[in-house]
């Protein structure tokens, strides 16, 4: 009983490394990076917040902004012009939806990111 116990101990162990690395190498592959001075403040948990950056952390919480919204977010990491992302939204409710515009751009040296869209919600 005791040399299950050590192999589920061990297995346990590196299926705990690989996901870690896992999450570790891969988390950021997806472009994801944060726009709006009120999610960094919260430290990027900002899936419930029902402003104009929505379209961009969480499209569903658009149906919260019930009147016209403007948002320019500017971020210059660690002083360095090469890591600086812009962004500028705009929320237009109407009588039952809502019409938005986004423009997000990741400026680095050897990469540039545009990202740009519009939703209704």
């Amino acid at each position: 009983m005791k040399l299950n116990y050590n192999i589920m101990s061990k297995l346990l162990q590196v299926l705990t490394t690989f996901l870690f690395l896992g999450i570790l190498f891969t988390g950021n592959t997806q472009g994801y990076y944060p726009m709006g001075s009120r999610a960094q403040s919260l430290g990027n948990a900002s899936n419930t917040l029902e402003d104009v950056w929505a379209y961009h952390h969480n499209p569903a919480a658009l149906t919260g902004v019930k009147k016209l919204a403007v948002g320019i977010s500017y971020e210059n990491r660690f002083l360095l012009k090469e890591l600086q992302s812009q962004g500028v939204a705009v929320a237009l409710p109407l009588k039952k939806e809502l019409f938005l515009l986004e423009v997000s751009v990741l400026d680095t040296v050897i990469f540039f990111h545009l990202k740009q869209g519009w939703d209704i919600a």
